[in-house]
């Protein structure tokens, strides 16, 4: 396998000023880049003492993830495992793309992310002579959470199959209002010999953040032709059904989201669904101030 180069670029974007802060860093390895865990605290998986005493860092800046049977339900309902690989001890966000072996065939599978990602674009392009991967999300977060940082670490695959991620710089967000965003982006590309073939492998990740404020309360409002309300659901306390059963009448569905800005005023957004969408988007504050998109099921009853 030949070196490859990976070029990580940081850029923060705040909305109102148009102001943008970029970043550029250029990193040399052999491992191939499947892409990142995302924690809000440094991992510090470095040694600085023994680098310090001039001493080898015996974990040479890498946290190797555990390959385990995860459980999961399958379409038919019945409990199933599937090999996953995690950081066991590490509390973070996974978004990453391994390469498994199973049963003398090998996959990639996509690490459960928990729901916090939303927008989610996953691209995969095999051709004869190259491979192309392309990750990205976006995670939103809670207006007035002081010293709110991101990292996005690395995460690579050796070519026997392990799985290790890297310590990342962090992206500090900006929080005073609603729609300040920023993001991380990690390309890379690398060149490996497979049966005296050369072939060239580019992944690119993307992490995007935005900051939202606190939603206190949904509503859903069901209207018929006529423009006229058939049903108001609201729900509060991050509580909401997996799925919806419309009412006979209902052409298209509001979803009203009461939020909290930093003032404790209530501000009132809206989005509009047809009947025929597959889902409607609620939004759910999390403990560690993370808000995830929640999808709830829009089942059509004749």
């Amino acid at each position: 396998m030949k070196m490859s180069k990976i070029v990580v670029s940081l850029l923060l974007m705040v909305g109102l000023c148009g102001c943008q802060l970029a970043k550029e860093v250029v990193v040399t390895g052999e491992d191939e880049l499947i892409g990142v865990f995302i924690t809000m605290e440094s991992l510090n998986i470095h040694d600085f003492e023994a680098t310090l005493n001039n001493k080898d860092d015996i974990n040479n800046g890498k946290k190797y993830a555990s390959l385990i049977m995860e459980p999961y339900i399958n379409e038919a309902g019945q409990s199933k495992e599937m090999p996953a690989y995690v950081f066991e001890d590490l509390e973070g966000i996974p978004f990453f793309n391994a390469e498994i072996e199973e049963d003398g065939e090998t996959y990639r599978s996509m690490a459960d992310t928990n729901g916090y990602l939303s927008n989610l674009k996953l691209a995969t392009n095999i051709t004869d002579d190259s491979r192309e991967y392309v990750l990205e999300g976006k995670l939103y977060y809670k207006v007035g959470i002081q010293d709110m940082v991101f990292y996005a670490n690395p995460v690579y695959q050796e070519s026997n199959g392990n799985v290790y991620v890297e310590q990342a710089a962090g992206l500090s967000m900006m929080d005073s209002m609603e729609g300040q965003s920023g993001s991380n982006k990690i390309d890379a590309s690398m060149t490996l010999t497979e049966n005296n073939k050369t072939i060239t492998n580019k992944t690119s990740v993307t992490v995007s953040y935005e900051s939202m404020f606190e939603p206190i309360k949904t509503s859903i409002i069901e209207m018929n032709k006529e423009n006229e309300v058939v049903l108001i659901s609201e729900y509060k306390n991050n509580i909401f059904p997996d799925s919806l059963d419309l009412n006979n009448e209902t052409e298209y569905v509001l979803v009203e989201t009461t939020k909290l800005d930093t003032t404790n005023k209530e501000i009132v957004t809206r989005e509009i669904f047809s009947k025929n969408d597959d889902s409607i988007n609620v939004y759910e504050l999390k403990d560690n101030g993370l808000i995830i998109v929640k999808n709830i099921i829009m089942n059509l009853i004749n």
